[in-house]
């Protein structure tokens, strides 16, 4: 169980990774809105968006990294919440 202080810092966390998202230009958060909350394949969302499955693995990666970076500026730490290993296409 987490505690009291665990988890203000989690919605902490989460609150500042979302206005780090909402920065983002709204086809890059549609595109990790499609891979990450509904759980989407690169294959799924190539479909969707018109882009082939290769480009869609690179722009997540590229997304991430210039989260992660933007993130970081802002002086926070990187949490376990807010890591992200890339997967191959089609995964």
């Amino acid at each position: 169980n987490e505690t009291a202080d665990q988890l203000l810092e989690k919605r902490s966390e989460e609150s500042r990774l979302l206005g780090h998202l909402e920065s983002l230009p709204a086809e890059q958060r549609e595109i990790l809105q499609l891979k990450f909350a509904e759980k989407k394949s690169y294959a799924e969302i190539s479909k969707i968006t018109g882009m082939t499955t290769n480009h869609i693995a690179v722009f997540v990666f590229n997304i991430m990294k210039k989260l992660r970076s933007s993130y970081k500026e802002a002086g926070h730490e990187t949490t376990p919440h807010c890591r992200f290993t890339p997967t191959r296409p089609g995964h």
